[in-house]
């Protein structure tokens, strides 16, 4: 997660299942997140809901604190010459600072998966230092029955991969759908794709293939990418 998809999500909290004045509690970073919905509430000229703030232990400016001393000059002339629009992914330490469609964060190093990994019914199987999860389900995900039987690998993106994700939709291109899922593009590099026969039948982020896509009442496998010790997720897959 980030600070702008925890501010969103607790601002969507409060419009929901709240009314009148309200006063907002936050811990650490959750201190952050309080202050800004704070501004926030200002801005879109909701002051009225804001009844008090507490904060314990706040980390509002964590980031100046962590990031400022180890970013060198070749980071400032990046962040400087790239623009606030334009993607940002390069090293501090073992981590690395990214940015992406307005959002900001720390990321761990990736870690090159192996690709061609068979698939043969496990619950799960490695993928560099994370893991795709295989969850057993009916009427979602992919039909077992569909793919039964036939060359089921874990990979990585090909040249010239393309999937239908809709009924009636046209097949679309790999960056077209990674485009429009918001995924960064050094996360496209290591997207698992599950392949049947050689054809992308899930990609991490995307969904299921229309053509291998689990029937109502059907038994199916919804694949998952859990990241280990992710600052950033794809969205979740739809079923």
């Amino acid at each position: 997660g980030t600070i702008s998809r925890w501010l969103g999500e607790a601002l969507a909290v409060l419009d929901a299942c709240t009314e009148g004045p309200q006063i907002l509690v936050g811990s650490s970073m959750g201190g952050w997140v309080a202050l800004r919905m704070a501004q926030e509430l200002v801005k879109r000229g909701d002051t009225g809901r804001l009844a008090g703030i507490v904060l314990l232990a706040p980390a509002p400016d964590f980031t100046m604190e962590l990031m400022e001393p180890h970013l060198t000059g070749e980071h400032r002339r990046q962040l400087e010459a790239q623009g606030p629009g334009k993607p940002l992914y390069f090293p501090i330490g073992q981590a690395r600072l990214c940015r992406y469609r307005q959002k900001l964060w720390i990321e761990r190093d990736l870690q090159m998966p192996e690709p061609g990994v068979p698939w043969r019914g496990e619950e799960n199987l490695l993928w560099g230092d994370d893991k795709v999860v295989f969850q057993r389900c009916r009427g979602r995900g992919l039909d077992l029955a569909s793919i039964a039987g036939r060359d089921v690998v874990l990979d990585l993106r090909r040249s010239g991969d393309c999937m239908r994700i809709g009924a009636g939709r046209p097949a679309r291109s790999f960056k077209n759908l990674v485009q429009e899922a918001g995924i960064p593009p050094w996360l496209r590099e290591v997207l698992p794709v599950l392949r049947v026969d050689g054809a992308p039948a899930w990609i991490a982020g995307i969904g299921v293939a229309q053509e291998y896509a689990c029937p109502p009442g059907g038994e199916g496998v919804l694949p998952a990418w859990k990241r280990a010790k992710e600052s950033f997720s794809p969205r979740s897959d739809p079923a």
